[in-house]
C-alpha cells in the first residue's frame, strides 16, 4: 500500500491489469509496470533533490587552494581559501610515518607551522580540514620537502650481509653533497663518495654519512657478518639459539617482509608452534603474512676440511594449513660466499613434498616444489631432522640458510604459524690427518703492543701455504698474513701491527689437498695504550674543545685539527694543548688527528655549531 500511494505522489495512474504495485486492486508484489516507470522516473529526477536532499547531512567543503611557502630547517608557511566555517584541523607527519608530530585547530588560514621534530632532507605530508560542527571536511593533503640546498645525506649498502672478511659496496644517493665522511662501525672511516668496506669481525655493525658536514644519515643494523667456524658445530656453541651477539641472521631475499623472529613462544589455538627456550620462528606470535616474500635464516660459514664424514641436524615445527601451498620452506648451501645457492637434498624423508607428489608445493611457492608443509593443518613440533653432507667435505667456506616462502595470490590458508627451527648442530666423523709434526707457536710483546710470533715447521714439503689468524674472543678468527709456495719456511717470525686489546693468534696449516690443521692459539695482552679523549664533541662556538691524554703525553708524534675535505687547521709537534679555542673556526665538522711513536692514528670526530 505504501508503494501504491507514493506512486500517485509521482503522478503514477492505475494500471489496466492485476499484478502490479498500481493496479486497482492492491496485491503484494514488487512489480512496477512500463507505464507507471514511464510516469514516475522524470517525477524521480524532478523532484528527488527537493524532497531528498533535506534529509541528508550538510555538506561540509573542502580547503581550496592551499600553498606552501618559506619552508625552512624548523617550519613552514602554509595558506588556504577560507571557509565560511572558519575553523581548520591541521595535521603534519613525515612521509611514510603514520604517527602526527603535530595536530592541531585553528582559525586562521594563513599561518607559519613549526612542527616538533622538523628537520632538514625529509618529505612531510600537511593535511587540512574544514570542521564543520562535529563534523570534518574530506582532507586535502599535499606533501612538502624540506631544505636539500644544505646537502643531505643518503646511502644504502648493496651487499649488507656477509661472513668475516666480508666487502660490503656503499651506494651513496646523496643530494647536493661535496664532501663527505662515512663511519662503518669498526673503527674505519672513509671520505670518499662510494666506498667498498670489508668487515673482518662478526657483529651488527651501524653505519653513518656526514654531507657537507652538516647533515647525517644513520642506517642501525647496516652490515650483519656472521662468523665462521671450523666443524664440528655444537648446540653448545650456538645452535641451541641461546646465544648472544651475532649468530645466525634473517634477511629478505625477495619481497619486502622479514619472516624470522628470535625468542620463546608459548603457543596458543592461532599460533600453536611453541620453542623449548629461544628459538627461530616465522613470527613469534603472528600468523603468516598475505604477501609474497622469500625470507632466510642463515647460518654461519663452515670450515669442513678436517673430516671426512659430516652430517647436519636440527629440530623442526611446523604449522600450514594446506600442503600445496601458500607457504613452504626449504633448506639451500653455498662454497663461494653466498654468490649462489642450491637447494640441500631432495629425499621425501627429509622433505615433506615434492614435484609430482599428491600435494605437491605451488610453483609459486618454489619452482621445484620441494619443501617442507605440514598435512591437514596437523602442527608438527620439534622434529629431528638429520641429512649426510659428506659431499661438501674439503670446502672451508660452506654456508646455509632456511628459506620460508609465502605466495600471497591464494584465497586462504594465511591463518597458520609457519615454521620453527632450533637446535642446529653439524656432527663429524673420520678426521682427516695431514703427516705434519705438531706446530709449536709462540708469542711475546715487544714494545709499542706488538706482538711478536715465532713457530716451526719440520714438513714444509707437505704444505701449499700457511696463514697467521687472529682474533679478539679466540673463536672467530681472520687472517693476519699468508705464506704459500717458494715463502714457504721451517722457522718463521712475524710482527704484528699494535694491538688495543686481548688478540689471540693461531697457524694454520693447509696441504697440497686442501686439508688443513691449526697450531696452539697464543694470547697476547696489551700493556696500557695512550689514548686522547676530547669533550663535547659537539662545540659551541664561544666554548673550547677539551683534550684529555690518558697514558704519556710522550707518546705522541703529533697532533692535527682536520677539515673533512683534509685541508690543516691546526697542527702541534711537541707541546700539545689542553683545551682548543674554537671560536675562530668555522660550523661544520672536523676530525681531530693524533699520530703515536709507535705508527698508530686516532680520528675523534667533532663539530663546532
Amino acid at each position: 500500500m505504501l508503494a501504491h500511494e507514493i506512486g500517485h505522489n509521482l503522478n503514477g495512474v492505475h494500471d489496466a491489469t492485476t499484478g502490479y504495485i498500481l493496479s486497482p486492486t492492491v496485491t503484494s508484489t514488487s512489480l512496477w509496470s512500463a507505464l507507471s516507470k514511464s510516469a514516475i522516473g522524470p517525477q524521480i529526477t524532478n523532484q528527488g533533490s527537493a524532497c531528498l536532499d533535506p534529509c541528508g547531512p550538510v555538506l561540509c567543503d573542502r580547503v581550496e587552494n592551499i600553498s606552501i611557502s618559506n619552508i625552512t630547517q624548523t617550519s613552514f608557511n602554509a595558506q588556504w581559501n577560507a571557509t565560511s566555517q572558519g575553523e581548520y584541523l591541521v595535521k603534519v607527519r613525515e612521509k611514510g610515518q603514520s604517527t602526527f608530530l603535530q595536530s592541531f585547530t585553528t582559525t586562521q588560514n594563513s599561518l607559519t607551522i613549526t612542527p616538533p621534530g622538523f628537520e632538514i632532507c625529509k618529505k612531510y605530508e600537511v593535511f587540512v580540514y574544514n570542521i564543520c560542527g562535529s563534523s570534518f571536511s574530506a582532507l586535502q593533503r599535499i606533501i612538502i620537502e624540506s631544505p636539500t640546498s644544505q646537502g643531505c645525506a643518503f646511502f644504502n649498502v648493496q651487499n649488507p650481509l656477509g661472513w668475516e672478511n666480508h666487502q660490503a659496496q656503499f651506494n651513496n644517493t646523496s643530494v647536493n653533497g661535496t664532501s663527505y665522511f662515512w663511519d662503518f662501525g669498526n673503527g674505519q672511516t672513509s671520505t670518499s663518495a662510494s666506498p667498498v668496506v670489508t668487515y673482518t669481525t662478526s657483529g651488527t655493525y651501524d653505519v653513518s654519512l656526514t654531507v657537507n658536514g652538516i647533515h647525517t644519515t644513520t642506517i642501525q643494523n647496516a652490515v650483519n657478518i656472521l662468523p665462521t667456524f671450523i666443524a664440528p658445530f655444537t648446540v653448545a656453541q650456538g645452535g641451541n639459539m641461546d646465544y648472544s651477539g651475532m649468530m645466525f641472521c634473517p634477511f629478505t631475499i625477495s619481497g619486502t617482509v622479514n619472516l624470522w623472529e628470535k625468542g620463546t613462544s608459548s603457543g596458543t589455538s592461532s599460533s600453536p608452534l611453541y620453542t623449548n627456550t629461544n628459538a627461530w620462528k616465522t613470527g613469534l606470535s603472528s600468523t603468516l603474512p598475505v604477501a609474497t616474500t622469500k625470507s632466510a635464516l642463515f647460518t654461519p660459514k663452515f670450515d669442513l676440511t678436517q673430516y671426512y664424514n659430516y652430517s647436519l641436524n636440527f629440530d623442526l615445527s611446523v604449522h600450514t594449513m594446506f600442503c600445496n601451498g601458500p607457504a613452504g620452506m626449504q633448506l639451500q648451501y653455498s662454497i663461494d660466499g653466498g654468490s649462489t645457492w642450491t637447494r640441500l637434498g631432495d629425499d621425501l624423508s627429509f622433505y615433506t613434498t615434492g614435484p609430482n607428489q599428491p600435494c605437491a608445493l605451488a610453483t609459486q611457492v618454489f619452482t621445484d616444489q620441494i619443501g617442507w608443509t605440514n598435512f591437514f593443518s596437523t602442527p608438527t613440533h620439534y622434529v629431528p631432522k638429520s641429512i649426510d653432507i659428506s659431499f661438501l667435505s674439503g670446502n672451508s667456506n660452506v654456508a646455509f640458510r632456511f628459506v620460508a616462502s609465502v605466495s600471497g595470490i591464494f584465497s586462504a590458508g594465511y591463518n597458520a604459524d609457519g615454521f620453527l627451527v632450533d637446535n642446529f648442530n653439524i656432527a663429524a666423523a673420520n678426521a682427516i690427518g695431514l703427516a705434519i709434526e705438531d706446530t709449536r707457536l709462540t708469542a711475546e710483546l715487544k714494545s709499542g703492543n706488538r706482538p711478536y710470533l715465532s713457530w716451526s715447521i719440520d714438513n714444509i714439503v707437505e704444505l701449499s701455504k700457511y696463514i697467521l689468524e687472529r682474533s679478539s674472543d679466540g673463536i672467530a678468527f681472520s687472517q693476519v698474513n699468508i705464506w704459500s709456495n717458494e715463502n714457504l719456511k721451517q722457522d718463521n717470525v712475524f710482527l704484528d701491527e699494535p694491538i688495543t686489546s686481548k688478540s689471540y693468534y693461531r697457524v694454520k696449516m693447509v696441504d697440497h689437498n686442501g686439508k688443513a690443521v691449526y697450531s696452539n692459539i697464543e694470547k697476547v695482552i696489551p700493556t696500557t695504550v695512550t689514548t686522547v679523549e676530547i669533550k663535547p664533541t659537539l662545540v659551541n662556538k664561544t666554548s673550547n674543545l677539551n683534550i684529555s691524554v690518558i697514558g704519556e703525553r710522550s707518546d705522541i708524534l703529533n697532533m692535527t685539527v682536520l677539515q673533512l675535505s683534509g685541508a690543516v687547521v691546526s697542527n702541534w709537534n711537541k707541546q700539545f694543548p689542553e683545551s682548543i679555542d674554537v671560536s675562530d673556526m668555522a660550523v661544520g665538522t672536523y676530525i681531530l688527528n693524533i699520530v703515536y711513536l709507535d705508527g698508530h692514528i686516532q680520528n675523534e670526530k667533532f663539530s663546532i655549531y
